[in-house]
């Protein structure tokens, strides 16, 4: 079957369908059972990951305009979990490249992007905290009191330090952080 991208706003109650998906050759596939789009902090814009033309994208979509605004083609074999940086300038995700899962974070101004956690864990679910300046993530990365690379603990990624920190070490595969704004 196919794929489509839908919005529900809860406050009137209306169904738009945003993205016909796997139709036209525009977009081959959208991930839904393994990955997620993400809201611009302060416009109707999202971005998600795609695949077109046999090769992984991501898409900012202007749903107000009902179009395109940006495609970026990355290298990687797939892209997961994305999130917007508070001031809707960056994009950080996991995506897999070869056989790891890592966190990149792509500026939207230069389209410069870095790996941040290069290394052989599986690292999943970015997501910004308020102020813009750490990144929470879910990995299987092993920390003072889990040693198990089959359960699943939240850290934090300091884009000033470069620190990982253990956010949640009970090994209770917590997955998807959530940030609250402050």
């Amino acid at each position: 079957g196919h794929i489509d991208l839908y919005i529900l706003d809860i406050i009137l109650g209306k169904v738009k369908r945003v993205i016909k998906g796997e139709r036209e050759g525009k977009i081959e596939s959208f991930h839904p059972l393994s990955t997620r789009a993400c809201w611009h902090p302060y416009e109707n814009i999202i971005a998600l990951p795609v695949r077109r033309n046999a090769r992984e994208r991501i898409i900012i979509y202007d749903v107000n305009k009902g179009r395109e605004i940006r495609n970026l083609e990355v290298s990687f074999d797939a892209i997961y979990s994305m999130s917007f940086s508070p001031d809707g300038e960056s994009i950080v995700f996991s995506a897999l490249k070869g056989t790891t899962k890592d966190i990149f974070i792509l500026s939207l101004t230069t389209g410069k992007m870095l790996n941040l956690t290069n290394d052989p864990y599986e690292d999943d679910s970015p997501t910004f905290n308020s102020e813009g300046d750490c990144i929470f993530f879910a990995s299987d990365r092993p920390s003072q009191d889990t040693v198990s690379y089959n359960s699943l603990n939240i850290f934090s990624y300091s884009l000033g330090t470069h620190n990982v920190i253990p956010v949640t070490t009970d090994g209770k595969n917590n997955y998807s952080p959530v940030v609250l704004p402050n």
